[in-house]
């Protein structure tokens, strides 16, 4: 028989953190960081299941939360995790598009971003972190893939518990996506929409339950919200883009532009749009690549030269992208206004802020525990904290930022 001598204690210990659970600065012991994916401010306020409303009750919540353009689940995803926006972190879109050849090469959020995550400046600090369903938070410690469980809210919660007795981490992030799914297939703002979301907030009630009495942060947010696409625009838009020599590709909400003279180019597309009635009742904006584009931080190569935005209801497509009764992409209310909750340990009661983006929710993060923010972060921290001193300072609120957001938005 084997003899089990020190060797054996010394390789099947699982290393403790709970020391760094001390340290000067950390405001709580663990953070739950709990993602409902494609919900948007305005559809879980009108649902608000009774989880979500005792959390809002007692902690802070953002009235106006912006989460990132182009509001597609991985950039958006990426910019939440490391704080950054999308021309900074290289995550532009799901998937990137020749406009020579029209071939498609997939973006892969984990290994194309050039920002570090929250779980890597968690990790260099010391701490440890686990995802369930998370697959665009690189460096996780534990992680559980939505290719294992799905999107069923009840297993997802279910391995969330396993990894806080199993692992303990100091940073736990949870993604539903049920509710994204949901309305993809089935519809915003249906019967089985709503259903959907009170489904993942009783799995929340678990994971309360679960903490109950100890120095737990929960933070709730979306990566972007939803819209019907009842009406497809490409019959109407195509024949504008070829009078104009534009080469385009749709993305379910939006079309990205290419062509040789892009000044001229979107002037014409602007003038071709303002001047026909059925054209200015389905287009929201045309955007150039330096100007618009720039200041919602979505640089690169792969946005071409602009993009043209449609209003509710209409979508344009080009081949993957696909078409869904609802879907999101787009610079709307209820595509780009999200939930932000924090609630909890370290947290200020029954208060509201005015305004967030969703790159804040990372550095605010990170603050919470005692740790500096990403190395390239462009978010602020947010005034959440119940204590005061110079080190939870939250940065101010850019008051241009959030006027120029306000008159994009509309």
């Amino acid at each position: 028989m084997l003899q089990k001598r020190e060797w054996y204690k010394r390789v099947t210990t699982i290393p403790s953190t709970t020391t760094l659970r001390d340290m000067e600065g950390r405001q709580t012991d663990r953070v739950i960081h709990i993602v409902i994916d494609g919900v948007s401010h305005k559809f879980l306020d009108e649902v608000m299941p009774d989880s979500i409303k005792h959390l809002k009750k007692h902690g802070t919540w953002v009235d106006r939360c912006h989460t990132i353009w182009p509001s597609i689940t991985g950039p958006a995803h990426t910019a939440m995790n490391s704080g950054t926006y999308a021309g900074t972190n290289g995550v532009t879109l799901p998937y990137v598009v020749n406009p020579e050849d029209g071939t498609i090469r997939q973006m892969n959020s984990l290994a194309e971003s050039r920002a570090e995550s929250i779980v890597e400046a968690l990790f260099r600090q010391g701490l440890r972190s686990a995802g369930i369903c998370g697959h665009m938070n690189r460096g996780m410690q534990y992680f559980v893939s939505e290719a294992c469980i799905g999107h069923h809210a009840e297993r997802v919660t279910d391995k969330a518990i396993k990894a806080i007795d199993d692992f303990d981490p100091d940073y736990l992030q949870i993604v539903y996506f049920a509710v994204d799914t949901v309305q993809h297939v089935y519809g915003v703002n249906t019967d089985d929409a709503r259903e959907s979301l009170l489904w993942v907030g009783e799995e929340i009630s678990r994971l309360i339950e679960k903490e109950a009495g100890k120095r737990t942060t929960f933070v709730i947010s979306a990566d972007h919200g939803m819209v019907a696409t009842t009406d497809s625009t490409n019959d109407l838009l195509a024949p504008l883009f070829k009078e104009l020599g534009l080469t385009w590709h749709g993305y379910g909400r939006f079309a990205l532009l290419w062509g040789d003279d892009p000044k001229s180019q979107l002037e014409k597309l602007e003038d071709g749009v303002s001047s026909d009635p059925k054209l200015s009742r389905v287009v929201q904006a045309v955007w150039s690549k330096d100007n618009e584009l720039a200041t919602l931080g979505a640089r690169g190569e792969s946005y071409g030269i602009g993009a043209i935005l449609l209003q509710p209801s209409y979508s344009i497509t080009s081949g993957s992208s696909g078409t869904y009764p609802g879907n999101h992409g787009g610079y709307t209310k209820d595509e780009i206004l999200v939930p932000l909750i924090f609630s909890g340990a370290g947290v200020k009661e029954n208060t509201k802020l005015d305004f967030a983006e969703t790159v804040d929710i990372a550095p605010t993060i990170c603050r919470l525990l005692g740790c500096e923010a990403p190395k390239d972060a462009e978010g602020r921290i947010l005034d959440v904290f119940l204590e005061t001193s110079d080190d939870l300072m939250a940065g101010e609120s850019d008051s241009k930022r959030m006027e120029t957001l306000g008159k994009l938005l509309g």
